[in-house]
């Protein structure tokens, strides 16, 4: 498994445990109030990259 790898799956991994165990954040979610995004951050080139979100349109997600 690759460093990158590892990386995004971290970031899955802490967005879904978001979810679970905030109640409130899951309802504002679910009711379209809210979203959790997980990025990957690239210091070195100041970019960042898109690897998981809940409740956020994918197209609107990519184009930002």
């Amino acid at each position: 498994m690759q460093p990158e790898e590892i990386i995004a799956a971290h970031v899955r991994h802490t967005a879904d445990l978001l979810l679970e165990r905030s109640r409130v954040l899951a309802e504002k979610v679910a009711a379209g109030e809210t979203a959790i995004v997980g990025l990957r951050y690239q210091l070195t080139g100041g970019s960042a990259h898109l690897v998981t979100s809940h409740g956020l349109d994918a197209q609107a997600a990519a184009a930002s």
